[in-house]
C-alpha cells in the first residue's frame, strides 16, 4: 500500500481470494473512518464488484498478473476509485446492455449495474494494454 497526500494504491494479484485484503485496505485510510458506515459499505461493494470484474473477465485468473486499486480524495467533497488491470479491451456500455436483458438466474452481470447505481459517475477506459473502471462518489 503506497500513500501520498491524497492518493492510495493497493496492488493485488489477480485472484478472488485476494477480496479480504480490499476491506483491510480501506478500513485502513484515514478518510474513510470520517464517513458514515453506509457510506463504506456502498464504496466496499463497488471496489470488490470492480475487482472481481478484473479477475473474473479481464484477466481469467491469470495469477501473474495484477488489478491496482487507487482511491483519490479529488477534493473534500468527492473520492475517486480506480480498478485496473492488464485485461482485453471492454465497454461499458455493452456491459450494462447484455446486464439488463439477461435472464432471471443468470449469473453475473449485476455488479456492473451496481457500480452505476451507487457511485456518482462511472466511467471506464479500454485500450489494448489496460482497462480502467473508474468511479467517482460524493462524499
Amino acid at each position: 500500500m503506497n500513500h501520498t497526500e491524497s492518493s492510495y494504491l493497493l496492488r493485488l494479484p489477480s485472484q478472488i481470494s485476494e477480496i479480504r485484503k480490499i476491506e483491510e485496505f480501506l478500513y485502513s485510510l484515514s478518510i474513510i473512518s470520517q464517513l458514515e458506515k453506509e457510506k463504506v459499505h456502498t464504496l466496499l461493494l463497488c471496489i470488490i464488484e470492480a475487482f472481481t470484474n478484473a479477475v473474473n473477465h479481464g484477466i481469467d485468473y491469470h495469477p501473474n498478473q495484477v488489478v491496482d486499486i487507487i482511491i483519490k480524495l479529488l477534493d473534500d467533497t468527492t473520492l475517486s476509485i480506480s480498478i485496473i488491470n492488464e485485461g482485453p479491451i471492454f465497454s461499458l456500455e455493452k456491459a450494462k446492455e447484455k446486464a439488463k436483458v439477461s435472464k432471471e438466474g443468470n449469473e453475473g452481470g449485476r455488479g456492473i449495474l451496481l457500480m452505476d447505481y451507487f457511485s456518482d459517475t462511472l466511467q471506464v477506459s479500454s485500450d489494448n494494454k489496460n482497462t480502467t473502471v473508474t468511479m467517482t462518489f460524493s462524499l
